[in-house]
């Protein structure tokens, strides 16, 4: 087991997420993949490891905005959909995140990979 030197930010989605995949969901799918991303399987990213809290708030102020335009995408790839003026408030109140700097790596034979 080994630890990694990044910080990993669980994002879950609250309501008004819910509210906007629900106008463009035509398959009604948006009920079930909001429940998913709550519950069972939240989306997790991973940052530049921080060492003091004064350093988590700084790593957030500078991905907030990426990880909200992930999160869109998931739902939707279409950015001109998306809502506009996006702010750090409105990403407070569309999701919901825990940060976590012990992040370990459990499989000693396989280096992480990007895919």
């Amino acid at each position: 087991m080994e630890l990694i030197n990044r910080t990993a930010v669980i994002v879950r989605p609250l309501e008004p997420y819910l509210k906007w995949i629900r106008r463009s969901d035509q398959g009604g799918l948006a009920d079930d993949v909001y429940e998913g991303m709550r519950n069972e399987e939240p989306h997790i990213y991973l940052l530049p490891e921080y060492q003091v809290l004064e350093e988590r708030e700084a790593l957030f102020d500078e991905f907030w905005a990426e990880i909200f335009e992930a999160m869109l995408a998931v739902w939707c790839t279409d950015s001109s959909t998306w809502p506009d003026n996006r702010t750090i408030e409105m990403f407070k109140r569309w999701f919901e995140i825990q940060m976590t700097p012990a992040v370990d790596d459990l499989i000693d034979d396989e280096p992480i990979g990007h895919g």
